[in-house]
């Protein structure tokens, strides 16, 4: 057996352990929280049909296993928000565009009352505010890289 064949056999049998690990997660998903795999379903689908990923198995694996965190993390925030009163969330430009649309859908599950915005902007165009109110910490700050500030 050439070592071509070798590779397309183990690359097969990984694909396969890779969507029965997938399967794993959806069904332990939907037994622990049915809305939870309800949106990622819904998640899955528009990343498919946008053409995000050309691997189906890379957003299989994405959508079930990463973003239920993602999901929980931004369901945190939103209760959050509702204990403190708060009837408005931002997020901000390109970080938080997928938690927007998550805080979106959460709402509508739940019945929340937040509005949630999405905030355009670069990261320039935010330093500029917090120079102003905190010239003295900022100025250490001006001369670092885009990933360390």
């Amino acid at each position: 057996m050439s070592d071509g064949d070798r590779d397309k056999r183990r690359n097969s049998r990984e694909d396969k352990e890779g969507i029965m690990r997938t399967e794993n997660y959806v069904t332990i998903l939907e037994r622990y929280d049915g809305t939870l795999a309800r949106i990622l379903d819904r998640t899955y689908l528009r990343l498919r049909e946008t053409g995000c990923s050309p691997d189906e198995e890379v957003s299989a694996a994405v959508t079930y296993t990463v973003m239920p965190v993602l999901l929980y993390f931004v369901e945190w925030v939103l209760q959050q928000a509702k204990k403190e009163g708060k009837r408005r969330l931002y997020f901000l430009a390109r970080d938080g565009y997928l938690m927007y649309h998550m805080a979106k859908q959460l709402c509508r599950e739940y019945g929340i009352t937040i509005e949630c915005r999405y905030l355009y902007g670069s990261r320039y165009a935010w330093r500029i505010p917090e120079y102003h109110l905190d010239w003295k910490s900022c100025v250490e700050k001006m001369c670092l890289g885009g990933l360390r500030v």
